[in-house]
């Protein structure tokens, strides 16, 4: 009696090598995913602190009075986040005005930083 068996579908080591494949598959989907998202939350930051080192820049221009040498600090909310920021004002180096600098994010490691020029004493 001889047995002639047709076989069909797959071995259980071809359905392992699938699955491995499609498993290796996700996880590099999922890494792509994650730094994708992380690239977006710091460049929503980054346009935050943007936003408050202008609004900061065109509170002090608003103010109209010559400004004098000193250093404010604060905290302002932008787009879902409390973003701290300093203000400080110097003479420029040639003595004819005073040089403005908007730091916003960490003193150490600035988000965004603006500079401008206030000419006149």
């Amino acid at each position: 009696m001889s047995r002639t068996a047709t076989t069909r579908g797959f071995t259980l080591l071809e359905i392992l090598v699938a699955l491995a494949l499609i498993g290796g598959l996700f996880v590099g989907i999922g890494a792509i995913l994650r730094q994708q998202a992380d690239t977006q939350y710091r460049l929503e930051e980054r346009l935050a602190a943007a936003q408050v080192a202008s609004n900061q820049m065109e509170l002090f221009r608003a103010n109209g009075l010559p400004p004098t040498p000193d250093q404010v600090a604060g905290d302002e909310e932008m787009a879902g986040r409390t973003l701290p920021w300093i203000r400080r004002v110097s003479r420029s180096e040639d003595g004819l005005g005073f040089e403005v600098t908007i730091l916003v994010g960490l003193e150490t490691a600035p988000l965004f930083v603006e500079r401008f020029r206030w000419l006149g004493h």
